[in-house]
């Protein structure tokens, strides 16, 4: 007994490959071989074989007065090797169209033009969108650039203003210390002190994130007193 297990060594080799088709048209008709009349054909078979070509066509009976019947009708036909030369021409035609190989190149042909079709895609439409991109990131990059200046622009008008007020900031924690250090109360001066340096930090923290422009300097503030 075989061994179910046992792997087969085979050899296979194609010695036929069929086709079926549906065939429309005009002036198809084909001479009856059996009789009176003529076949209109609906559908063909072909056979391509090692031994040559087969083809079997399939249709209606039609009279010699050009009156199509229900009748079915069929009939061979066989060629040499691969001649169809004593073939109906849309028959031959249909074998040569359909046949293994020239479905091969067939494919082949359907994938260079393809490629070609990549190809083309690849020199033409690929680098006009490389450059709409481009085109895109640079108007994005001028907009930034000049809500950057409008920014700065806005900082260099408000910035006379805000350097009034913390001036007059500044003046008050000066007057306050300087009182304190009068009335000899040194805890009172160093509060004030510290609350005016938290102050003068907090500025600089504001100036460092509105500050559009890295050129721009910060005012600075001398003051005379006794820092702890």
């Amino acid at each position: 007994m075989t061994d179910p297990t046992t792997q087969p060594d085979l050899d296979a080799t194609v010695t036929e490959q069929r086709i079926e088709l549906g065939v429309t048209g005009q002036h198809l008709d084909v001479k009856n071989k059996y009789g009176s009349g003529h076949l209109r054909p609906s559908h063909v078979t072909l056979a391509y074989q090692t031994s040559g070509l087969r083809a079997h066509v399939y249709g209606r009976w039609v009279r010699e007065d050009g009156v199509m019947t229900d009748a079915s009708c069929s009939q061979p036909y066989t060629a040499d090797g691969n001649d169809t030369s004593d073939w109906p021409g849309w028959l031959a035609q249909l074998a040569t169209d359909h046949a293994p190989v020239a479905e091969v190149h067939r494919l082949r042909a359907e994938l260079d033009r393809r490629t070609e079709d990549l190809a083309f895609l690849e020199r033409t439409t690929l680098p006009e969108l490389r450059r709409s991109i481009e085109h895109h990131k640079d108007g994005k990059q001028r907009w930034r650039d000049r809500a950057e200046k409008a920014e700065a622009r806005v900082w260099e008008l408000e910035r006379p203003a805000v350097e009034k007020q913390r001036n007059e900031i500044r003046q008050s924690f000066t007057e306050l210390i300087a009182q304190a250090e009068q009335d000899r109360d040194h805890e009172g001066a160093f509060d004030v002190q510290c609350r005016l340096r938290e102050r003068e930090e907090q500025w600089t923290r504001e100036d460092a994130a509105v500050r559009p422009a890295p050129t721009a300097r910060a005012s600075t503030h001398h003051h005379t007193g006794d820092s702890p």
